[in-house]
């Protein structure tokens, strides 16, 4: 049923620091949760995730600086890059081998999910998304432009010419548009919350900000109308969802009006419109700060599963 599905996670996403994860704001913990469920009912199989290594210095360059890439060596600055001062508090080796190695690796899970999406059709990344991050830092708890560093190394090995990202996170995707800022084969859409994180705003190909209590009929109306459009016009020969939950009606960090509900049903239009022009997709998680996020992402990737995977 799933051979048109690739799904890549690891174990070594995860964030050990002594329990002081558990307070941090994002949930490192909402990678395992996704995968104990997606096992529980029975849809996938422990392994048959398939695990990434992790990205290389030569691919890191191909987006960060050398300096940046020094800098996470200090734990004052991945506390800063994170917003997780009591990171700072730590010894800096600590810090890069429990907190930074994870999010590389975490963050490479990308692009084997890109090579997956060229050979299956999707390949979803139980994590990545890192969309703030940019060639010299961190930012809004990001550190690894994993979806720019897929992009280029693909890119690199001809594998891929045109690409589209989709970023539907409710933050707008400030470092990829600044990565390919000129970049005529890579184009940048964004839907977002207008008036939060970041401000200012850089410009998107594309940017849709959304107002206050923006409901989900409006949200998916605009989606409907833009998308199809964009993939008709740009014909990219991949695409890349950053499919953020924190469009949540009851998200923390947000003011959407988006049900549960609307959220899958997004994801799956989403996919839809992929799968319907035969185009390959790599689907990224980003961000999300309620209770139910792990969830919505969990009913998501299980509905695409049952609906795309045969």
């Amino acid at each position: 049923m799933t051979e048109k599905i690739s799904i890549v996670y690891s174990p070594k996403y995860l964030i050990d620091l002594y329990g002081l994860q558990n307070s941090y704001i994002f949930d490192v913990n909402k990678y395992h949760k996704i995968t104990d469920k997606l096992i529980g009912d029975g849809l996938w199989k422990k392994n048959d995730f398939l695990e990434p290594a992790t990205f290389t210095d030569e691919q890191l360059l191909l987006v960060h600086t050398k300096e940046y890439l020094q800098s996470l060596k200090n734990p004052v600055d991945v506390a800063y890059y994170l917003e997780f001062p009591q990171l700072s508090q730590f010894d800096g080796n600590e810090v890069y081998n429990k907190v930074v190695i994870p999010f590389k690796i975490n963050s490479s899970g990308t692009l084997l999910a890109g090579y997956e999406a060229l050979k299956k059709g999707i390949g979803i990344n139980i994590g990545g998304g890192f969309h703030h991050a940019k060639p010299n830092t961190g930012a809004g708890f990001c550190l690894f432009a994993d979806v720019a560093i897929t992009i280029r190394q693909l890119k690199k090995e001809k594998k891929i010419n045109r690409t589209l990202i989709v970023d539907l996170d409710l933050h707008q995707g400030d470092g990829n548009a600044i990565i390919f800022l000129g970049d005529d084969s890579v184009f940048t859409f964004s839907m977002h919350e207008q008036n939060n994180f970041p401000i200012p705003k850089t410009k998107s190909d594309l940017d849709i900000g959304l107002e206050f209590r923006t409901p989900g009929h409006t949200y998916l109306k605009l989606l409907k109308e833009n998308l199809p459009a964009l993939i008709n016009k740009h014909k990219p020969d991949i695409i890349f969802y950053v499919a953020g939950t924190d469009v949540f009606q009851k998200d923390s960090l947000g003011n959407l009006d988006l049900t549960f509900d609307d959220i899958v049903q997004r994801d799956l239009f989403v996919v839809s419109e992929a799968h319907r022009n035969k185009i390959p997709l790599v689907m990224v998680l980003a961000g999300g700060y309620s209770e139910k996020s792990w969830e919505i992402h969990c009913k998501s990737i299980s509905e695409i599963i049952k609906q795309f995977g045969r």
